[in-house]
Order: C-alpha cells, then structure tokens, then sequence
C-alpha cells in the first residue's frame, strides 16, 4: 500500500529578542539594510538568523515492499538544509530514529529522496522526517501511515505451569522456512526476538514468557518471514 503526504514551503523562523526605547530597528532580510521605525512606547528588536533552515518539502511517499518499506521524498527549496533523518513509530506517538540522509545544504531544483527501511514491524506503521539545519534547528514533516498486508495464520495461547508462563505458537504449514519471532512492549521497543524454523506441515512453538524478565504490560508479538506476517498482543501480569 502507498501513501502520499504533501508539504508546501514547511519553513520555520526562530528569532532573539531585546528590549529596546523609541527606536525599533531590524535588519531587512531582503536587503541587509537597516530600516527605522520611531515609536512612542518601548519596542522589541528582532533578529533574523541567516543561518536557519527552510524547506519546501513538495510530497512524501511511503510504500509497503515486503519485507521491506521504501520511503521517497522530494524538496524545491532547501536553504541551509544539513541532513534528513527518518523516525518511525507503531502509534504516531513515540517516535525512533531508523536512519538519516544527507541533503543538499541548499538547493532551488528539484531533489529527490529515497531511504528503505529493513527492518519494519507491526501491521501499522508511521514514519515522519526530521530535517536537521547546519545550526542544529529542525522542522518535522506530518507523519504518514503505512499498512502493511498480514495473512499468516498464528494461533496464540497463554499457558501457565507452577510458576512458569509461556506463549503457545500454532504456525500452519503455509509459513515456510526461517520465521523471525520478535516481542515489542507498547513504545515499540523490542524486548526479545529469536528465529523458528518452520516445516511444510503445521507446528507448534513455545515462547517461555516468564524467563524473559518483562516487566508487567502489554506487549506485541510479530512474526515474520519473507513471504507474510502476523501480529498478536499479550499481557504479562
């Protein structure tokens, strides 16, 4: 699935102040000349830092290629542009950092962008773009969704023994070959992960919770291969 998120002149100005009596004066932006204005009250002096970004992000497209996520984005203007650095998050709420790529500094073309993601996981997945300016300033683009096609077949079942609690993990026969197991908590960090290898004929696994040392929560349960995926969530008490 492909989704498109358009951004048009996404500039951002922070300016220092001071107190000033009667007299207000700024530098122009266009000319670098000062200009005067009288007033009778005390006034506030704006200065403009020269060396702050600005981008016209013109679109921002994210697409689904299993097992990966590509990204693509382009810009008209970039003024003092350092490097675009790409975040991810499984509810549009907390972010990660997956990776940066350097910009152009400063451009009045067309660029284009691209950045692929190898290791995405869970079924819907945000993604938004820090650009960083060579002051350190940033701006972030809207963040974009991306849903991701899941047809495995998993059944899950909790399991409790003595002290001991695990997952019970019902693969059938049409997953095939090495499937990455992976458990995340809710900010999308992942906690634990291992591979199971998966025959041509239905399976079972068991996943020994209890001895993972997960504090209590809800935590998401991602199994992947090649070819699909499936997702369940869990409660550790």
């Amino acid at each position: 699935m492909k989704t498109t998120f358009g951004l048009l002149a996404a500039g951002l100005l922070i300016s220092s102040t001071a107190t000033a009596q009667n007299l207000l004066a700024y530098n122009s932006k266009q000319g670098g000349e000062y200009q005067e204005f009288w007033l009778t009250e005390p006034a506030v002096v704006m200065e403009v830092n020269p060396t702050l970004i600005y981008v016209d992000l013109v679109s921002v497209v994210a697409e689904d290629n299993h097992p990966n996520v590509e990204l693509t984005w382009s810009t008209m203007v970039e003024t003092n542009n350092d490097f675009f650095a790409v975040e991810r998050s499984l509810d549009g709420l907390h972010y990660e950092w997956i990776g940066s790529i350097d910009a152009k500094e400063n451009s009045s073309s067309l660029t284009e962008y691209s950045y692929l993601d190898e290791a995405p996981y869970g079924q819907i997945l945000y993604y938004r773009l820090k650009q960083v300016g060579i002051s350190g300033d940033y701006i972030y683009s809207s963040a974009i969704a991306v849903e991701r096609p899941y047809n495995g077949t998993v059944h899950v079942q909790s399991k409790k023994e003595h002290s001991k609690s695990s997952l019970l993990l019902g693969l059938s026969k049409d997953w095939k070959g090495a499937v990455k197991a992976g458990i995340y908590n809710e900010k999308g960090n992942l906690m634990y992960t291992t591979i199971l290898l998966q025959e041509s004929k239905n399976s079972e696994y068991e996943l020994f919770v209890s001895e993972l040392g997960l504090p209590k929560g809800t935590y998401l349960l991602l199994l992947e291969n090649e070819m699909m995926g499936a997702e369940r969530k869990f409660n550790v008490q």
